[in-house]
């Protein structure tokens, strides 16, 4: 198997795989219904585009030689993940609303932007399968196969959550279900920022 359908496999597992940018579609589709939830994900395939594309381009040598800016890039990412969690919480505490929930002031293309410029997952994942893809010798023509075959695996993969999840039958489970959810999707995110917070520590 070559490098780069090692790469292409790579992109899938780490579109499917949870995180926190999979885990706010999911719940902002159940929440907000289908037009909100797929200019969210808009968002997120955007900041999966740069990743992707800084990835490709060599990422991985410039956090290597400038450790500070990936622990800079984490703790940035632990402080909206530590905000995502407090709004879980209070949304968790509040009346369960009738779903889904009519669009506000509030823009889900700058927030997804917002989470997926800070998502360790992102950022790293994208640099490590850009580099089993891309060996040191691998020229132009590659890293645009790479994102050409890459990325709309990832668009595929980002805008079937955000499909799947927004049908009235997985609103109807999430308005059933609405503050267990929450209080789960507010621990994942807590979570995430204090482990983010622990590698930095570690350093």
């Amino acid at each position: 198997m070559t490098p780069l359908i090692l790469g292409w496999i790579g992109a899938v597992l780490l579109s499917l795989t949870p995180g926190p940018s999979i885990l706010g579609t999911v719940g902002i589709s159940m929440a907000r219904g289908r037009q909100v939830a797929m200019r969210f994900a808009l968002g997120v395939v955007i900041g999966s585009t740069v990743w992707a594309g800084l990835g490709a381009l060599g990422l991985a040598a410039l956090l290597e030689t400038y450790g500070s800016v990936a622990s800079v890039l984490k703790i940035l990412g632990a402080g909206y993940l530590a905000f995502l969690a407090f709004k879980a919480i209070v949304r968790a505490s509040a009346p369960v609303p009738t779903l889904p929930i009519p669009s506000r002031s509030d823009r889900p293309l700058l927030s997804a932007l917002l989470l997926q410029s800070t998502n360790a997952k992102a950022i790293f994942g994208w640099t490590a399968v850009a580099a089993v893809a891309l060996p040191g010798d691998a020229g132009g023509g590659a890293v645009l196969l790479f994102l050409l075959g890459a990325l709309p695996l990832n668009y595929l993969v980002t805008f079937g959550y955000a499909f799947l999840f927004s049908t009235p039958k997985a609103i109807a489970v999430y308005q059933r279900l609405y503050r267990p959810l929450e209080v789960i999707l507010a621990s994942f995110f807590g979570a995430a920022a204090v482990g983010l917070v622990a590698e930095v520590a570690r350093r």
